[in-house]
């Protein structure tokens, strides 16, 4: 959390564990392990794994000094670590493998001093890390507040929506604000049953003029009523929402299919659109056609002699 009064910048930072991940060294021990675990800063604001914080330009400044410093010491130290092992690896040419082995090859006193070497850089790399611990340790606990801070908020936001679509939806699950129209319902051959298409009428919307007159001022019990009454001369009759009423459906439920956004506006599931024995029939055909059997054999068996 930013304090009030004092100038303050946004930093990115990650984790030193995806930041330096060429540490060819790996130190045993869970300190290191641990300070690995911890932020730093980075310069990329597209690293993966990175976050944002605001801090005051004091602490940026030395987290940044901090986390550069660290990874200077590591990129020597890896490579002063390839410099000291090679040391142990024979060239290529014979002419160099020669001057190699006369400056000592493989000998115990070589393998003694790259060890020694190695050791060092071990040291320094150790003490990089501990140093870096010292002086920006507290760049995670503020990350981690504040990603907390970031998640308790989310939450808050979340639970106000979805009591705020609650709202919205018990609001109009009892009163008479909803209206329909029935008309013929057009596809590729022509008229053929019939659709009733729902809207609400506080989205103010004009009605559809392919349509018939709109029955309005309806709860929806009554038009649910209406769905059933019309089934009983249509049993295929198509259920439908208009536009707007179907997108401010999807905002307040949550739910992508009809059936379901209008069980949670009438308590009521309908089924918005019953096949026809011909449809159910062309579906099963198209199915049967759409069957992949795999690959007809294209074996050929030679005739016998």
């Amino acid at each position: 959390m930013t304090e009030p009064g004092r100038a303050h910048t946004r930093v990115r930072c990650a984790r030193v564990e995806r930041v330096i991940t060429h540490d060819a060294f790996r130190l045993d021990g869970t300190e290191v392990d641990d300070i690995r675990t911890l932020y730093c800063v980075v310069d990329d604001e597209h690293r993966p794994g990175s976050v944002a914080l605001e801090a005051s330009e004091a602490d940026v400044d030395r987290w940044r000094r901090a986390s550069a410093d660290l990874v200077r010491v590591l990129d020597q130290a890896d490579a002063e670590r390839f410099r000291a092992t090679a040391r142990l690896i024979p060239p290529s040419s014979a002419a160099r493998w020669l001057a190699w082995r006369l400056r000592g090859g493989r000998t115990d006193k070589v393998r003694h001093q790259v060890d020694a070497a190695v050791e060092q850089i071990q040291s320094e790399v150790r003490a990089a890390y501990l140093t870096f611990r010292d002086q920006a340790a507290d760049l995670t606990d503020r990350v981690e507040a504040d990603q907390q801070r970031k998640r308790e908020e989310n939450a808050r936001q979340w639970r106000e929506q979805k009591a705020a679509r609650e709202r919205a939806i018990a609001e109009v699950a009892q009163a008479p604000v909803w209206s329909y129209q029935v008309g013929p319902n057009y596809t590729s051959t022509g008229p053929r049953r019939h659709r009733l298409v729902i809207a609400l009428q506080l989205l103010e919307r004009p009605p559809n003029p392919s349509l018939g007159e709109p029955v309005t001022g309806l709860t929806p019990a009554q038009v649910n009523d209406a769905i059933d009454r019309l089934r009983t001369e249509d049993p295929y009759l198509v259920v439908d929402l208009e536009v707007a009423t179907r997108q401010r459906l999807v905002e307040w439920t949550e739910e992508q299919l009809l059936d379901q956004q209008w069980l949670r506006v009438s308590g009521v599931k309908i089924d918005p659109h019953p096949f026809t024995p011909e449809e159910l029939e062309e579906i099963h055909n198209q199915a049967s056609k759409n069957t992949w059997h795999g690959p007809s054999s294209n074996y050929f068996s030679p005739p016998s002699f």
